[in-house]
Formats: structure tokens, C-alpha cells, sequence
């Protein structure tokens, strides 16, 4: 059974403000189970609130997406020139939440520092992969820390 964006939005109001939001992010939020729903929300809609008027929100790769507008990069991305230059998305897999930041494939030091200060701050080792951060939980993603 599928939950209606206006539910969404009722069920977490203090999360959610679906204005502007692409259909295919609303349908895939729709899409996860309740106890998934909020927290994906949460991170979605601070990572929004973060964002550069250069960076547009849309779906790429079966995701909600942040990317770089063409206006800004007219060169698209890599793979093709119809694709605009992906930045962040955030997708459920299985067992986690999975970020995937772009520049932190081409920034060595800043991965670095990434993992070091997670690790300070939460006193765990960060679950990560070449361009994607995983947290199976919503107290292993300290928020300020993924504003940053």
C-alpha cells in the first residue's frame, strides 16, 4: 500500500516540506517503510536546505539527487553530456543509509579528515566507501558533521 505525499507530509511535519520536491524523490520516499520514511526526510531535507543555488535537485541513477545545474557546467557529466555532473545523493540500501558525495571521490585529504573526525566524534570507525558513507542508524550520522 502505497502512502500519498500529503501523508508524508502530515506524518512529519516538523521534517517536511515537500515544495519543490521532484515527483520521482516523493515517489521513492512514498516508497520506504514507515520507520525508514522519517529519517531519510530528516537528512534529505537538511542536505537541501544546504545547497548552492548551482546545485539542482532532481533523480539520477534511481535516486534523489543533488547535481550541478548546466548552467553551471554545461559540460554534463563524464559518461555523457545529457547527464548534469552529480554531487550528492542519498539512497536506502538493505541495512543503511548510504550518502554518496561526489567530491569526496577527488579529494584525498578531505576523506581523510572525514574519517578522522567521525571517528572523534562518535568514537567509530566510519563505514565508507569510495564516494558513499553508509549509517545503519540515525545516531551513527551526526548531522552538524555531514553540514560541514
Amino acid at each position: 500500500m502505497s502512502i500519498l505525499a500529503k501523508d508524508v507530509k502530515t506524518a512529519t511535519p516538523n521534517l517536511w516540506n515537500n515544495e519543490g520536491v521532484n515527483k520521482d524523490t516523493l515517489s521513492y520516499i512514498n516508497s520506504l517503510e514507515n520507520d525508514k520514511k522519517s529519517w531519510f526526510i530528516q537528512v534529505f531535507s537538511e542536505i537541501k536546505k544546504l545547497m548552492p543555488l548551482e546545485i539542482e535537485e532532481g533523480f539520477q541513477y534511481g535516486m534523489p539527487s543533488f547535481y550541478v545545474s548546466f548552467k553551471t557546467y554545461p559540460k554534463g557529466y563524464h559518461v555523457g553530456k545529457h547527464i548534469p555532473l552529480p554531487f550528492i545523493a542519498l539512497a536506502y540500501q538493505k541495512h543503511y543509509l548510504a550518502v554518496y558525495f561526489m567530491p569526496w571521490m577527488t579529494e584525498l585529504t578531505l576523506s581523510h579528515d572525514f574519517k578522522t573526525d567521525y571517528a572523534i566524534r562518535t568514537g567509530k570507525k566510519l563505514n565508507a566507501g569510495k564516494v558513499c558513507l553508509r549509517f545503519r542508524r540515525p545516531d551513527d550520522l551526526p548531522m552538524e558533521w555531514l553540514k560541514k
